[in-house]
């Protein structure tokens, strides 16, 4: 039998999860190989939809720019503080969260849950400041705290293994889901636009359900290096942009208008956007052959395997 393509392997994970499904014999370097695939393959499915989305979300009349608080925060924080937490903390502590416990192990179930119930506490209490809140966030840490510890005393890992095997399908989507929604946040004045949510965290719904695959198959690890990896790419001309020169940032920093902004970049240190564009046109060439590649292999897959029935 041959092996499945990539995007046949991806989906068959989706529709039918199976927690005992790691790829023991791969080398680690063919490790990183899937790493980079399936990076490309997500950033470019974000793209193609994102495209569409994001003209349905202006014609509703709600503008992502302006209420987008991480376009203000790369805007308004140091290169190195946005590598910290967007590349390297943020994946380490969502991954603890959405999926170090899609795996039949007692600790790692266990600790992946608490670290889980942590974000979505800290997440629910973070949309006020009072101090009655404040107490009430405390109690809930100190309480799922203690959910976790006696679940390890007495809860037995014969019984959690059984739970997990006979949910896993269920944990699977349900750290999809989560992940995705819990990204509403990065948008502010939603109230009377709270039907556009579905559309806003379109793209971490997509990278949501990728990134299971990633953990099951390869590794914990794996599944965090391909999140920090996907968050480089994505911040990186940006990042770029804001953290150049002086002349470069303070412009990007200070003009709003898109066609005031085009037309001052005469006035930018013209190697260093030329060498921007020049790594921003050839990652997105890199990702857009990669992804036409996987697509081509799918489609040749699904040709061979109708043929076959025919015959």
């Amino acid at each position: 039998m041959h092996r499945q393509p990539l995007i046949q392997d991806i989906l068959s994970f989706i529709r039918q999860p199976k927690a005992n499904s790691e790829n023991a014999n791969i080398t680690t370097l063919s490790k990183a190989k899937l790493v980079m695939r399936v990076t490309c393959l997500a950033i470019f499915l974000v793209f193609v939809i994102g495209l569409i989305t994001d003209n349905l979300v202006k014609i509703s009349g709600y503008s992502q720019e302006d209420n987008n608080i991480i376009i203000d925060y790369l805007s308004s924080t140091s290169a190195w503080e946005v590598i910290l937490i967007i590349v390297i903390l943020g994946p380490i502590l969502e991954e603890l969260a959405f999926r170090l416990y899609l795996k039949p192990y007692k600790r790692s179930f266990l600790i992946g849950i608490y670290f889980y119930l942590l974000l979505l506490i800290s997440t629910l209490f973070s949309y006020t400041e009072s101090l009655t809140n404040a107490y009430y966030l405390i109690g809930s840490v100190i309480f799922a705290t203690l959910i976790i510890i006696g679940s390890f005393i007495f809860i037995k890992k014969v019984w959690i293994e059984k739970v997990i095997e006979k949910y896993f399908r269920f944990l699977v989507y349900l750290s999809t889901i989560t992940f995705g929604l819990i990204h509403i946040t990065n948008y502010e004045n939603l109230n009377q636009y709270w039907w556009l949510s579905l559309l806003l965290v379109l793209p971490q719904l997509i990278v949501g359900a990728v990134l299971p695959y990633v953990r099951v198959r390869l590794g914990f690890i794996w599944s965090i290096l391909t999140h920090s990896l996907y968050n480089a790419i994505l911040v990186i001309v940006p990042l770029g942009l804001l953290a150049g020169p002086g002349e470069v940032s303070q412009l990007i920093s200070t003009t709003e208008n898109e066609s005031e902004l085009l037309s001052k970049f005469s006035l930018l240190e013209s190697s260093y956007v030329i060498f921007l564009s020049f790594l921003a046109i050839s990652i997105f060439l890199v990702i857009t052959i990669i992804s036409i590649q996987l697509i081509s292999e799918y489609n040749r897959y699904r040709k061979n395997n109708k043929q076959i029935k025919i015959d």
